[in-house]
């Protein structure tokens, strides 16, 4: 899966993704679209999000939205692309990444500093 979203702790596969920067604004315009004829079970959830307005964090393989809605909602043939405003956007750091997806791997007891419990 190259291109995703994740939207609190749901993964959303997506066709493409962008992101749109304005200097005189402090918010950022992301897209996602999304195959709905693949992933049948995704229009209720993301329609769950955006008739509530529903605020929420969310990222993608290279980087993250805080205090994020859905701004709009469009569905054309089999695929809808939603439009997510976010308060806080950045890149996401690679070893930040790497070291927070191995500790959610590894049980903490399985490591230490004086490493006795390596064989």
């Amino acid at each position: 899966m190259d291109k995703w979203i994740k939207i609190e702790d749901e993964i959303f596969s997506c066709v493409s993704t962008e992101h749109q920067f304005t200097i005189d604004n402090k918010w950022t315009t992301s897209y996602f679209s999304i195959d709905l004829k693949s992933n049948t079970n995704y229009l209720p959830k993301l329609l769950h999000l955006y008739e509530n307005k529903i605020f929420f964090d969310w990222e993608d393989n290279k980087s993250r939205g805080n205090t994020s809605s859905i701004k709009f909602f469009d569905i054309y043939n089999d695929t809808v692309t939603i439009t997510i405003r976010s308060n806080v956007w950045g890149i996401k750091d690679k070893s930040y990444e790497r070291n927070l997806r191995l500790d959610e791997l590894l049980p903490e007891n399985k490591t230490s500093d004086d490493n006795s419990d390596i064989k």
